[in-house]
């Protein structure tokens, strides 16, 4: 926010108008209205990021250990293994 009220102050006190660095307020609510909707799509954006992470935790650490775990017949070996097989599945 600092650099934008020094552009304020450079501009009042050079006299000039808002206008010459196009900030118009005549499209005030069109341009909050915008504002918003994009925030909207931002928060969307880090749900679905949050989404996918819990998943990809839930298939990777809980479903493959337990099936691995089953397997083996060893919880350790089966963290092991499927720390492996996740590293391949990433790189």
């Amino acid at each position: 926010m600092a650099p934008v009220f020094l552009l304020l102050t450079f501009l009042w006190r050079n006299g000039e108008p808002r206008s010459a660095i196009d900030w118009e307020f005549s499209r005030l609510g069109r341009e909050l209205i915008l504002g918003a909707a994009n925030l909207a799509q931002a928060i969307l954006g880090v749900m679905l990021v949050a989404v996918v992470a819990w998943a990809e935790e839930t298939i990777f650490r809980r479903y493959l250990i337990l099936r691995l775990q089953a397997l083996l017949g060893n919880w350790l070996a089966a963290a092991i293994c499927a720390s492996f097989i996740r590293r391949r599945s990433v790189s």
